[in-house]
């Protein structure tokens, strides 16, 4: 990671890069990401691989000519607006389908809380069957 990073340093402050030491930071870069360890958050390795990888390809999207960057610009907009519409969609799923979890979860404690209680006379899985209700209703809806 440490040699591309150089060689995309040592590119940086010319005018126009060789080709050669485009290759190499590339390279580096990519093998740095693909090699990258797991590591103990699982989404940190794959956040670090997208910053390589976007400050990899931000790094030559100044010397594109003009068309090809519309088009590319053009891509990578409609894919912000997308991942925009699908976390808008997830939060908004997550959001109304809150109350249905808080009372499932509610009915589940209490019918586990009955059940070491000693009470077996229909309360625990009454609580269940209500909880079950409730946890269904959360992801259908």
């Amino acid at each position: 990671m440490l040699i591309g990073l150089a060689a995309a340093l040592s590119g940086a402050r010319a005018t126009r890069r060789s080709k050669v030491v485009g290759a190499v930071t590339a390279g580096a870069l990519a093998n740095a990401v693909l090699w990258y360890p797991a590591m103990d958050p699982p989404l940190l390795a794959p956040i670090v691989a997208a910053v390589v990888l976007l400050g990899l390809f931000g790094s030559g999207f100044g010397q594109v000519r003009r068309r090809p960057r519309r088009t590319i610009a053009t891509g990578l907009g409609v894919a912000v607006l997308l991942v925009v519409v699908a976390l808008g969609t997830t939060a908004w799923a997550a959001l109304s389908s809150r109350t249905d979890v808080e009372a499932g979860t509610n009915a589940a404690r209490s019918a586990l809380a009955a059940a070491r209680a000693g009470n077996s006379d229909r309360g625990p899985s009454a609580q269940l069957a209500l909880a079950v209700r409730h946890l269904d209703r959360a992801t259908t809806s």
